[in-house]
C-alpha cells in the first residue's frame, strides 16, 4: 500500500507562515512573518507540488502555507490561505527561506475601494482589484466563498466532490481503491488553480480552459528513480494518472490514476464556470475573506488570503430620547425618536466598513422648567447577527436631576449606586415599553431581561435591514439647583448582554459594555456636567448642539462615544424676572411722612414692561442729626416668582447709616465709606418691614433673601412686593445743601434661589454714580411719575438747613484817642 503512504503526503504545498496577535483594527491586522522554505519532509518523503510547462526551467511551486517561529521552525498548519498571484512568489524563493512580514489586513469585499486605491499603481491584466476587472473579483470572491475549507466534515467533501467534480454516489461506491478520489489536497491544490485562473490573465500558464499539468517530485519513493522517467523521458514530474496508473501499449495511463485526473479537470472547468456565471450580477459572500498585505510594493508582493466561516457579530446600539415632558408624550414635530437608516450599514463608505445605522433625530437641548418629570426612552437595537438578551442598562444622571417613579416605572425599575446616587442600573423589575423590528407587541410589559432581541434581518431586494429594538423607560425631576442657561447631559449606556443561552458577551463588534468615559476620569467618575464629554458633532461636521434636526437626514445623526451609550440634553432658560425698586422717605425723627408711591398697573396689564409709581419727589427739609427713614419698596412686575437677594444704597457724603427702628443693633447694612458717597449694602440679617399685594404676611420680620415675591397677576390685577428700611443721620454742614440719595437692586434669583443675572427691563448693579448724581431730577408737581435711570433703582432727595453757630470775641479797639490796632483777633 505504498500508493497510500504517498497519498498522505503529495499535495500538501510548501511554505511557512507565522501568526501573531490579530489588531482590534481591521485596517492594519497583522498576520505575521511568512517563511518560503523550499522542501519539507512527512513520513520520510520529501515531496514538492509543482506546475510543469514544456520549459523544465518554467516549473512554478504552488505553496502551502503553515504557522512557524520567527526563526522559520514550522509549528503547525494554518489552514485555508491562498495566494492571489500566482508565478510571484514570495520574492526570494531561491533562498532556504525568506521572512516577509504581512502587516495589512483589509475584509476582501468590505473594503474592496481601500485595495482598488493600494494596487492602483498595477493595470487590469495584473490584479482583480481594478475597476476594469470587477467580474474576475466577483469570480473569486465566488470560489472562495464556495471552495471546501479544511475544517469540512467527510459528508461535506462528498457533497462537494457530487456537486463540481462529477461523481456520483455509484461511482464513489465502485472504486475498490477510496483513496484514488480527489483528497482534500487535490482539491485544494485545484481551488487555487481556480483562484490563479482569475488573477494571472497575463501568465499562461495558468488562464487554462482546462486544468495546467499537474506533476508531483517525489524522492525518497521507490516508484521513482532520480532523473528522467524511461517511459516519458520527461523529469520527475508525474501526473496523478502516471503515479496510480499503469501504461497501455501505447505509452497512456490506464486506471483509477486516469480517474483521478478526468475528475480533477471536471472540477477545476466547473469552478470556473460556477464562478463566472455567479460574477455576472456581482456576488456578496457569506465567508470571513481577508487578504493580507506586507505592505512594501503593490507591484511585487504577494497578497495571501484567508478564508474562515463566518463567526456571527454581536453588535447592539443604543438610543436614548426625551419622549415624554410632565407625562404627556412628545409627538409630531416635538417627536424626538429615531429615524432609522440602514441603507450603508454594513457597506464600506470612503474606504471604512460601516457597522452601525444612522440614527436621525434631534439632539437640540429641550427647554424644560424647574420640577418638570422627564421621561426619557432608551432603545436598544440589534445591528448584528446574534440573537441577545439585554440585561442592564445604566444611567448616568447629572447633578441636576433624580430619579423618580413615574409612568411604567413604579420605583423598582432602577437601583441609584449608594456612593453617589446618580448611576442608575436597571433591576430584574425592569419592565419593556415598546418593542419593533421583528419583535411581537405581546413582549411588551415584559422583564428586559426576559425579551429576546432578534438579530438584524437583511432584504436583500431592498439592500437594507430591519432592526428590531426593546424600550425602558427612565423618569427623572429637573431638581430646583438647577443651573438656568447650561446644559444638562444624561447619559446611558448597555452594561450587560448575554446571548440566547445566556453566555455573557463583554464585547461587540464596535463597543464594550461599560466602556463610557463620564469626564477626565475614566469609568464611573461623575464629574459636574460642563466636564461631560460635548456630545455634540455630528457625522458631517455639525457641531452646533442646538441643531434641530428637522430636516432628519444623516446630519441629524449625533453619535455618542461608542454606539451602545448616546445622550440627551436638557436646559432650563434664566426666567424673566422683572422687579422695580421705589425708594421713599417714610419718616424723619418722630415726624412720619406719606410718600409712598401710588400705583398705576393699567398699561403693565396691556402689556407695558413696568408700572406707573407717582409719588413725589419734592426734596424734604431736615436738619443736621435728624435720622431719617427711607423705605426701600420691591415690586414684582414680572411672570415669575422672584427674590431679591441684596439691595444697594449710595449715600451722598452728608449721609451716613445708624441703627433705627427695628434696625436696633445696625447690622441690617454693611457701610463702606468713600470719598465721594458712602456704599451701604444689605446684608443677610436685613429684615423685611412689610409685604404688600399677595405676599405671604409671614415674611414680614424674616430675611430678605427669605421671600419670595409673587409675580404680577394680570387677571386679578395684583401687583405684589416687599419693604425693606435705612436709617440714615444727616451729618453737620454749612450751607443750604440738596443732597440725593440713591438705591438700586444688586441682587437678585428665582423663587428657588437660583441667581438671575438678568431682567426684563434692568440690569442689577448697573446705576451710574457720578459725584453729582444727574438724571435724578425734582418733580415739578407734587405726585407724578420720576423713574430712575432704570426701573430696578430709584432715589429720594432731601435739603439741609444751615446750621448757625456763632462765636463772640471781644477786644480792646482804643484807648482814650489813641486807636488800639494789634488786639484784632487772628482767625
Amino acid at each position: 500500500m505504498k500508493a497510500k503512504k504517498l497519498i498522505g503526503a503529495i499535495l500538501i504545498f510548501t511554505a511557512v507562515l507565522l501568526v501573531s496577535i490579530f489588531s482590534n483594527n481591521v485596517d492594519a491586522a497583522s498576520l505575521g512573518y511568512v517563511t518560503i522554505t523550499k522542501d519539507r519532509k512527512v513520513e520520510n518523503i520529501t515531496y514538492k507540488h509543482q506546475l510543469y510547462t514544456n520549459n523544465t526551467a518554467n516549473i512554478k511551486n504552488v505553496w502551502k502555507l503553515v504557522t512557524c517561529n520567527q526563526d522559520g521552525t514550522i509549528t503547525n498548519t494554518l489552514p485555508d490561505i491562498y495566494c492571489l498571484r500566482a508565478g510571484l512568489g514570495f520574492t526570494s524563493e531561491s533562498l532556504d527561506h525568506t521572512v516577509v512580514e504581512y502587516n495589512q489586513s483589509y475584509d476582501m469585499m468590505r473594503q474592496y475601494q481601500n485595495l482598488v486605491n493600494y494596487f492602483s499603481t498595477l493595470n487590469s491584466e495584473t490584479t482583480i482589484f481594478n475597476a476594469d476587472n470587477t467580474e474576475n473579483f466577483n469570480a473569486v470572491m465566488w470560489v472562495l466563498d464556495n471552495m471546501i475549507l479544511e475544517g469540512a466534515t467527510e459528508e461535506q467533501v462528498i457533497a462537494y466532490l457530487k456537486n463540481y467534480a462529477g461523481y456520483t454516489d455509484e461511482r464513489l461506491n465502485a472504486l475498490e481503491e477510496k483513496e484514488n478520489v480527489l483528497t482534500r489536497a487535490d482539491i485544494e491544490a485545484i481551488q487555487q488553480l481556480v483562484i490563479w485562473y482569475f488573477t494571472n490573465k497575463d501568465e499562461e500558464a495558468y488562464n487554462k480552459e482546462t486544468l495546467p499539468p499537474i506533476y508531483l517530485s517525489v524522492t525518497g519513493s521507490e516508484y521513482f528513480d532520480t532523473g528522467k522517467d524511461e517511459l516519458t523521458g520527461r523529469d520527475k514530474y508525474e501526473t496523478f494518472a502516471d503515479i496510480y496508473d499503469g501504461y497501455d501499449e501505447n505509452g497512456m495511463p490506464v486506471g483509477y490514476g486516469r480517474e483521478r485526473q478526468e475528475r480533477a479537470n471536471t472540477l477545476y472547468r466547473t469552478l470556473i464556470a460556477k464562478a463566472k456565471e455567479a460574477a455576472q450580477n456581482g456576488y456578496k459572500p457569506t465567508r470571513d475573506i481577508t487578504i493580507y498585505l506586507a505592505g512594501t510594493n503593490a507591484a511585487e508582493e504577494q497578497p495571501i488570503v484567508r478564508v474562515r466561516e463566518h463567526q456571527k457579530e454581536v453588535d447592539v446600539a443604543l438610543r436614548k430620547f426625551i419622549s415624554k415632558i410632565n407625562g404627556e408624550e412628545l409627538t409630531g414635530d416635538n417627536s424626538r425618536e429615531p429615524v432609522v437608516d440602514t441603507s450603508k450599514l454594513n457597506k464600506v463608505v470612503d474606504g471604512k466598513l460601516q457597522t452601525t445605522a444612522i440614527y436621525n433625530h434631534s439632539k437640540k437641548p429641550l427647554k424644560v422648567d424647574i420640577g418638570d418629570t422627564i421621561t426619557y426612552t432608551l432603545r436598544v437595537y440589534n445591528e448584528g447577527e446574534i440573537d441577545t438578551y439585554i440585561k442592564e442598562i445604566t444611567d448616568y444622571l447629572p447633578a441636576y436631576l433624580e430619579y423618580v417613579a413615574h409612568g411604567n416605572d413604579d420605583g423598582t425599575c432602577w437601583l441609584l449606586d449608594e456612593a453617589t446616587g446618580r448611576i442608575a442600573i436597571s433591576t430584574e423589575f425592569c419592565k419593556v415599553t415598546g418593542v419593533g423590528g421583528n419583535i411581537p407587541e405581546t413582549e411588551i410589559g415584559k422583564k428586559l431581561g426576559e425579551v429576546l432581541l432578534p438579530a438584524a434581518e437583511y432584504d436583500d431586494p431592498t439592500d437594507k435591514y430591519t432592526l428590531s429594538y426593546v424600550d425602558v423607560e427612565i423618569s427623572c425631576k429637573v431638581m430646583t439647583k438647577a443651573p438656568y442657561d447650561k446644559n444638562i447631559t444624561n447619559i446611558a449606556q448597555i452594561t450587560k448582554l448575554t446571548d440566547e443561552t445566556g453566555k455573557n458577551l463583554d464585547q461587540d463588534r464596535d463597543s464594550v459594555p461599560k466602556d463610557v468615559n463620564n469626564g477626565p476620569d475614566d469609568g464611573f467618575t461623575l464629574p459636574e456636567d460642563e466636564k461631560l464629554p460635548d456630545y455634540t458633532g455630528g457625522k458631517n461636521g455639525k457641531n452646533d448642539p442646538y441643531y434641530d434636526g428637522s430636516n432628519k437626514t444623516e446630519e441629524n445623526y449625533y453619535p455618542g462615544q461608542e454606539d451602545d451609550d448616546d445622550f440627551e440634553k436638557i436646559y432650563i432658560e434664566a426666567p424673566v424676572i422683572d422687579l422695580a425698586l421705589r425708594k421713599f422717605i417714610s419718616q424723619i425723627g418722630d415726624t412720619k411722612y406719606d410718600r409712598a408711591p401710588v400705583v398705576d398697573t393699567s398699561g403693565l396689564k396691556q402689556g407695558a414692561e413696568t408700572a406707573i409709581y407717582n409719588h413725589s419727589k419734592m426734596p424734604i427739609q431736615v436738619e443736621v442729626g435728624d435720622i431719617v427713614t427711607y423705605t426701600l419698596r420691591i415690586y414684582n412686575e414680572g411672570d415669575v416668582n422672584g427674590k431679591v437677594t441684596q439691595v444697594t444704597d449710595y449715600l451722598a457724603k452728608y449721609l451716613t447709616y445708624v441703627p433705627g427702628g427695628n434696625d436696633k443693633n445696625g447690622d441690617w447694612w454693611k457701610q463702606t465709606t468713600g470719598e465721594k458717597y458712602n456704599t451701604v449694602v444689605s446684608n443677610e440679617n436685613c429684615k423685611i418691614v412689610n409685604v404688600g399685594g399677595a405676599t405671604d404676611k409671614a415674611y414680614v420680620g424674616k430675611n430678605l433673601g427669605e421671600a419670595i415675591i409673587p409675580a404680577y397677576d394680570k387677571e386679578k390685577d395684583v401687583l405684589s412686593y416687599i419693604d425693606i428700611e435705612i436709617h440714615c443721620k444727616v451729618l453737620p454742614v454749612d450751607t443750604k445743601t440738596k443732597v440725593t440719595n440713591i438705591a438700586e437692586i444688586t441682587g437678585e434669583t428665582d423663587e428657588y434661589g437660583n441667581p438671575v443675572d438678568k431682567d426684563r427691563d434692568s440690569e442689577p448693579g448697573n446705576v451710574k454714580l457720578p459725584e453729582d448724581f444727574p438724571g435724578y431730577k425734582d418733580n415739578e408737581s407734587d405726585k407724578p411719575y420720576v423713574p430712575g435711570q432704570q426701573d430696578d433703582d430709584d432715589f429720594e432727595k432731601i435739603v439741609i438747613k444751615p446750621q448757625f453757630d456763632l462765636a463772640l470775641r471781644k477786644f480792646i479797639t482804643k484807648v482814650g484817642e489813641v486807636n488800639v490796632n494789634n488786639r484784632y483777633p487772628e482767625v
